[in-house]
């Protein structure tokens, strides 16, 4: 899903991939997918699971 999470290891590049998730949640939540777009976190989040800079950068975010 974040491509610019495979693109490497800047601070930025993960930052900018976790706010297109935040995005994607808020039109989610929108359009009453929330359900829809847990099952999509929880899936980011074993798929990059490795990638902690990602994940912090989630948390940040609230997601």
């Amino acid at each position: 899903m974040p491509i610019k999470v495979n693109e490497g290891g800047s601070n930025a590049r993960y930052e900018e991939a976790a706010e297109v998730v935040r995005a994607t949640g808020k039109l989610r939540t929108q359009q009453g997918e929330s359900a829809k777009f847990a099952v999509d976190l929880a899936s980011i989040r074993a798929s990059y699971k490795a990638k902690r800079k990602f994940i912090k950068a989630l948390a940040a975010l609230g997601g």
